[in-house]
C-alpha cells in the first residue's frame, strides 16, 4: 500500500511539472506571436512619423509662397516699369518741344493780341487758344506719365534718372530683370507642381496608415482585418447575421483570475482562434 500511494504522488508531482512546463511554453509561444504582430505597427508608425515630416516640409514650402508671388509682382512691374520709361523718354521730348511750342504760340498771340483793334483776327486767336489747350494737355498727360514712372523706380528699388545715362542704367537692369525672372519663375512653378503630387500622396499614405492603425484600435481582439473582411463578404453571400460565424478566438474569453497567462494563451491558440466556426445547417 505504501509503494503505490508513493507512485501516485509521483504522478501527481509529474503531471503537474509537466502542467507548469506546459503553460510555460505556450506563453513563450504567445510572446512571440505579439511581438511578429507588432511589427507592422511599428514599422507603419515609423512611416507615418516620415510622412509627417514631409507634410512639415510641404507646409513650410506653403510658408514661401509669398516671396514666390512677390517675384511675380516684380516682373510684372518690370514689364510696366519698361513700358513707362519708353513714354517716359518721349514724353520727355514732346514735353520739350510742346513747351517750345506753346511759348511761341503765346509770342505769335501777344502779337495777334497787339494787331487785333487793326486786324480781325479774333478766329485765329480762338485757333490759338485751342492749340495752346491742347499743347497744355498734352504735358499735363506726359507729366502724369512721368509721376508713374518714379513711383515705378521706387517700388523696384531704381534711381530717379536725372539723364540721359541714368535713363539707360535703368533700361538695361530692367532688361536684366526681365530675363532671368521668367527662368524663376518656370522653376518655381515646376517645383510647387511637384511638390503639390507630393503633398497629395503623402495625404493619402498617411489616411490609409491612420485607417489602419484606427482599425487596431477599436477592434476588441487581434483577428486580422482582412479575415474578418472576408467574414463579412460570406455571411453577406450566405444572407446570415455574423453572429452566427464566429471566429473561435471570439468565443475564447480568460477569466480574471488568469489574465496574466491571457498572451501566453493568445500566442497558443492563435491558429485556432482564426479558424471560422460553421453551423451544421450551413
Amino acid at each position: 500500500m505504501l509503494e503505490e500511494s508513493d507512485a501516485e504522488d509521483q504522478f501527481k508531482n509529474l503531471y503537474e511539472h509537466y502542467n507548469d512546463l506546459l503553460i510555460s511554453y505556450k506563453a513563450i509561444q504567445k510572446d512571440e506571436k505579439q511581438l511578429e504582430l507588432l511589427t507592422p505597427v511599428i514599422t507603419h508608425k515609423e512611416t507615418l512619423y516620415a510622412q509627417r515630416n514631409r507634410d512639415a516640409a510641404l507646409n513650410f514650402v506653403e510658408e514661401q509662397m509669398p516671396f514666390y508671388l512677390n517675384k511675380i509682382e516684380l516682373e510684372l512691374l518690370t514689364k510696366y516699369m519698361r513700358q513707362v520709361e519708353r513714354d517716359t523718354s518721349i514724353a520727355h521730348e514732346e514735353e520739350r518741344l510742346a513747351t517750345e511750342r506753346i511759348k511761341t504760340l503765346e509770342q505769335e498771340k501777344e502779337q495777334l493780341i497787339t494787331q487785333k483793334a487793326a486786324l480781325n483776327i479774333d478766329h485765329q486767336v480762338t485757333l490759338l487758344n485751342k492749340d495752346i489747350e491742347t499743347e497744355t494737355i498734352k504735358r499735363n498727360d506726359k507729366s502724369a506719365a512721368y509721376k508713374l514712372y518714379e513711383d515705378a523706380c521706387k517700388q523696384l528699388e531704381l534711381g530717379i534718372p536725372s539723364s540721359s545715362i541714368d535713363f539707360n542704367e535703368n533700361y538695361n537692369r530692367a532688361e536684366n530683370l526681365n530675363i532671368t525672372l521668367p527662368k524663376e519663375l518656370e522653376s518655381l512653378s515646376e517645383q510647387k507642381t511637384r511638390l503639390k503630387i507630393d503633398q497629395e500622396s503623402t495625404e493619402t499614405k498617411i489616411k490609409g496608415l491612420q485607417q489602419q492603425i484606427n482599425s487596431l484600435l477599436e477592434r476588441k481582439n487581434r483577428i486580422p482585418e482582412e479575415l474578418v473582411n472576408a467574414r463579412k463578404r460570406l455571411t453577406e453571400l450566405l444572407d446570415i447575421p455574423e453572429a452566427e460565424l464566429p471566429f473561435a478566438g471570439e468565443l475564447i474569453k480568460v477569466t480574471p483570475a488568469e489574465q496574466k497567462w491571457e498572451e501566453a494563451i493568445e500566442r497558443l491558440l492563435h491558429n485556432f482562434s482564426m479558424q471560422l466556426l460553421v453551423p451544421e445547417k450551413i
